[in-house]
């Protein structure tokens, strides 16, 4: 693992317990949603759920709106437009960090503990010093006393959290000097143990071969033993929600009181038709995937040129009614853009046959390899690279080294890959892998250890960071919670 000596933060670990200790003394304002300003200062606030029965609720001077305005300005800070999906990301964000606030709040006001005044004074000093660091009492004297109301009510706030984090979950400091990591007691034994994981590291030679250079003629093969899967049909259709609309609709047209243009014109959601009722679904594989039943499909497929079928159920709980424009077409095996459309239709539906194929390339590479060597997988359609060395890291723990190669991916989330890779014997050839869209033969170049390792160094860091999500995710996902923000952004602020 490179590290420059300073820890990399790892992405997507929620809310950090310091974002909600310190929150930021701004004036809190409402115009970077207009639609809420009104709501927020009024009677009727909107509420974006509940923690232990309590609203939360976007209200001038609630610490919820404290929040969507920290938040708001956080994502202004990292350019985004405060607009759409980030309208939810800024309310998520803020909603979460009011319940972890609140959740906070609550387990240290039944220990007994209150902040005392004076250790409120004493943390409120820095926010009325001057250019050089010093407290004035002129500053203090011209600060507005709601401001004065509002870092002291932010303070406390902070200190509470503070308190919390320090007596109840301890802290990175007191972890790394005591073993302690939030209150609970860890093993001297984790790190070396977890330093130990990474030190059986291992280097190959790889042959790949890459599923999406099937062979068009494979696919011409296929195609001429499933030929029915690619003929074409014309169809029009009337596509809509209710049975008895299409029923009644179907009744009209066989007594020719409706013709089947007006009825596409007037009735139709034009569900899996273009705009003019045309189907969209030509090819015989894909107008399956729109008709419920083989006896629906039969039966609108053998349609003679001019007929209307019944109504017929299809997908996304609708009705049709189909008629046949012309007679349907057999695919032409001789056209390269259909033999594409095979191809095509083989990655999406057939991938265990491309793989079954490959599969016994590999098979006959690997066979071949023993006596020539890598060097002739190119003579089998394969390209070769080497893998550096790298140890077991299922899921890439960011503590331990992983495998990578730009061409191939997936390696380190691949159970039958890593396995295959640390079974081997030195310079002993594998049995073919599948690795999502490649199938991979290996050979052991030599079984390592790294001369130096940072994850004593790392450990304490990463460790109290998902200590810290842990703590966040019992929270977040306490029976006390009731989360809506996602049906009150639908239902305000969607499509903004």
């Amino acid at each position: 693992m490179k590290n420059n000596g300073t820890p990399k933060k790892p992405r997507n670990l929620g809310i950090t317990i310091g974002s909600i200790i310190i929150l930021v003394l701004s004036v809190v304002t409402f115009i970077f949603v207009p639609a809420m300003a009104d709501r927020a200062s009024g009677d009727d606030p909107l509420v974006f759920g509940t923690y232990n029965g309590k609203k939360i609720e976007y209200k001038s001077g609630t610490l919820f709106a404290d929040a969507v305005a920290n938040a708001a300005q956080q994502a202004q800070n990292e350019g985004k437009e405060l607009s759409g999906t980030t309208y939810y990301s800024v309310f998520n964000d803020a909603f979460n960090s009011t319940v972890l606030a609140m959740a906070f709040e609550e387990a240290v006001n039944s220990s007994g503990y209150i902040v005392p005044d004076t250790v409120i004074e004493r943390n409120m000093l820095p926010y009325f010093q001057d250019s050089n660091g010093q407290y004035s009492a002129k500053i203090f004297r011209d600060t507005p006393d709601s401001t004065k109301l509002k870092i002291r009510e932010n303070v406390a706030n902070s200190l509470v959290y503070n308190r919390f984090q320090t007596d109840i979950l301890g802290d990175q400091a007191s972890y790394i000097s005591t073993n302690n990591m939030y209150g609970s007691k860890v093993s001297s034994k984790e790190a070396p143990f977890i330093e130990d994981m990474g030190k059986k590291q291992r280097s190959f030679e790889a042959a790949v071969f890459k599923t999406s250079e099937y062979p068009v003629s494979e696919a011409e093969k296929f195609a001429r033993t499933n030929k029915d899967l690619f003929t074409t049909y014309d169809l029009s259709a009337v596509v809509v929600k209710e049975e008895s609309q299409a029923k009644k609709i179907a009744s009209q047209l066989s007594k020719n009181e409706l013709t089947f243009e007006d009825a596409i014109s007037t009735y139709s959601t034009k569900v899996y038709t273009s705009a003019e009722g045309k189907v969209n679904n030509k090819l015989a594989y894909s107008l399956k995937n729109i008709l419920t039943s083989d006896a629906d499909f039969a039966a609108v497929t053998s349609l003679s040129a001019g007929a209307v079928s019944g109504v017929v159920p299809v997908a996304n709980s609708s009705y049709a009614i189909f008629r046949c424009d012309s007679a349907p077409v057999a695919a032409d095996l001789t056209n390269d853009a259909t033999l594409q459309t095979v191809r095509t239709y083989m990655v999406t539906y057939e991938a265990g046959v491309i793989e079954d194929y490959f599969t016994a390339v590999a098979k006959d590479f690997a066979a071949a390899a023993v006596t020539e060597g890598f060097a002739c997988a190119e003579r089998f359609g394969g390209s070769t690279l080497e893998l550096p060395a790298f140890p077991v890291n299922y899921a890439e723990n960011p503590l331990m080294g992983a495998a990578g190669s730009e061409d191939i991916s997936g390696l380190n989330t691949n159970v039958s890959f890593l396995t295959t890779a640390f079974s081997l014997a030195d310079n002993e050839i594998s049995s073919p892998v599948v690795l999502g869209s490649n199938i991979v033969v290996l050979r052991m170049l030599e079984e390592s250890e790294p001369e130096y390792s940072s994850i004593s160094f790392l450990y304490p860091y990463y460790a109290s960071q998902y200590d810290a999500m842990s703590m966040q995710t019992s929270f977040l996902s306490s029976d006390k919670v009731n989360n809506d923000v996602l049906s009150v952004w639908f239902a305000n602020f969607y499509g903004m």
